[in-house]
């Protein structure tokens, strides 16, 4: 084998190398869409104003507070509206809703680093002594 030959050889597995390396490095890094929207949420958000029907009774949920962790969820003051606890699922085909363990579909208006605007129609009365508030709401929530 003269010298050129071995060059061009040494040329072709150089480029099948250089190949390989190429396509076994990449592979998809993309996020999936769900677990971003679930870190976007992941936080403690408190009430900064609450309207229900175009009211606004942010005064009634002083102290409120919504932390959500992973899918789970805890809030305290939430009154009727909000259970304590529970858990939520989001789906890749629709981002922008929040489905609770209770049912009720919740709306994400907003979303940013600090703010969170969330809306749904909540018509389930508690029993007890629970107040019976029901009705379109708003929350404004901040970190």
């Amino acid at each position: 084998m003269n010298n050129c030959n071995k060059t061009r050889l040494f040329a072709c597995l150089l480029l099948l190398f250089s190949f390989q390396l190429f396509f076994t490095s990449c592979k998809k890094d993309d996020p999936d869409p769900v677990d971003q929207r679930i870190n976007e949420l992941t936080a403690t958000w408190k009430v900064n104003t609450v309207e229900n029907d175009n009211v606004d009774v942010t005064q009634q949920y002083e102290g409120f507070t919504l932390t959500i962790s992973g899918q789970n969820y805890t809030t305290t003051n939430g009154e009727n509206p909000w259970p304590s606890a529970g858990t939520y699922e989001i789906t890749a085909e629709d981002l922008s809703t929040i489905r609770r363990s209770d049912g009720t579909n919740i709306t994400i208006d907003n979303i940013t680093g600090d703010e969170l605007i969330l809306s749904f129609n909540f018509n389930t009365l508690a029993s007890g002594r629970a107040k019976g508030v029901t009705g379109n709401f708003t929350f404004s929530l901040t970190r």
